[in-house]
């Protein structure tokens, strides 16, 4: 069954408005508002979807079953490929969500309020785990720098970064610059919680806080989710 130029027409301006709701995802993800972006692919998604509604409602009883397998498939196969765009889309907002958190802003626990809303709404498309793996990967590497600098401010007795330091014990300054440098900050590859906790215990400085702090990230490396939000929230 062939479009006519009306149904043609209708495709294609439903397709430029997709894609101008996608170039403005786009810029809402590069102003920071990963809220409104994550709506935006959403709609787009169901834009999409509707693309091939009218010739399905018209072969609906109609006895072409193959025409209509035919149709079903081409939609199935433009939701896939939403699906693909929506999970490209989503990496750099969230890379750009946990990289703006090293900076003044918006707080850590609105960004991870607007990331598990960004991932739910990839689940809510479809999107396979590997798909959101693949999105989620250098936020999950961002958390790792967050529990490196927890640590760090305890290896050095500060409740946060901008805390000055005073009568501190030998080497305890030392200690934590030599930690400090088991960070590749470009990269964003933090030491993994086990070798954290061989790097404190080495130098004899664990304490119950640190345990407590090295658990909660080796939770994370585990199942991806956070075993005391209140206290990552404050790192």
């Amino acid at each position: 069954m062939r479009k006519t130029p009306n149904n043609q027409l209708t495709a294609m301006m439903t397709v430029v408005g997709v894609v101008l709701l996608l170039a403005l995802a786009v810029l809402f993800g590069l102003l920071g508002k990963p809220t409104e972006m994550a709506l935006i692919i959403v709609a787009s998604a169901i834009a999409l979807a509707f693309i091939n509604i009218d010739r399905i409602q018209k072969f609906k009883g109609g006895g072409f079953e193959a025409e209509m397998r035919e149709v079903l498939e081409e939609a199935a196969a433009t939701i896939d490929q939403l699906r693909d765009v929506a999970c490209a889309g989503a990496e750099p907002t969230l890379t750009s969500l946990m990289s703006d958190n090293f900076m003044d802003g918006v707080s850590l626990e609105k960004r991870l309020e607007s990331h598990d809303l960004l991932i739910s709404k990839l689940q809510e498309i479809g999107a396979s785990e590997s798909q959101i793996s693949a999105a989620d990967a250098w936020w999950k590497k961002g958390v790792g720098v967050l529990y490196h600098r927890g640590v760090k401010n305890l290896i050095e007795h500060r409740s946060n970064d901008g805390q000055m330091l005073t009568n501190l014990a030998p080497g305890i300054l030392e200690a934590g610059a030599e930690f400090h440098k088991t960070l590749k900050y470009e990269t964003w590859d933090a030491a993994s919680s086990d070798q954290m906790r061989e790097f404190i215990a080495n130098k004899g400085l664990m304490t119950d806080d640190l345990r407590d702090l090295l658990d909660d990230y080796r939770h994370f490396e585990k199942t991806g989710t956070l075993k005391r939000r209140e206290v990552f929230i404050a790192l």
